[in-house]
């Protein structure tokens, strides 16, 4: 289930993203697919660069710390 993202008036703002189309058949396939998921196109691109992000936070830190990243120390974005 997708998850529920701030409701701040800038977490709202939205911009327009251009992906290749061979990219959007694939991701539509895959909601369509998939629809015990209870996904659509833009909730399954927002959880894709969601995770990616997280990943990469989570990397960084063990990184520079040696430590595991704790998910409640993430960015407010990703909240």
């Amino acid at each position: 289930m997708p998850r529920t993202i701030n409701n701040s008036p800038e977490m709202q703002k939205r911009i327009p993203v251009r992906l290749p189309s061979t990219m959007m058949s694939e991701v539509d396939r895959l909601v369509r697919k998939h629809s015990e998921l209870n996904y659509n196109r833009q909730q399954f691109i927002e959880s894709a660069v969601r995770e990616k992000i997280e990943r990469l936070i989570i990397l960084q830190s063990a990184k520079t710390s040696n430590t595991i990243a704790q998910i409640e120390n993430l960015p407010k974005i990703m909240q």
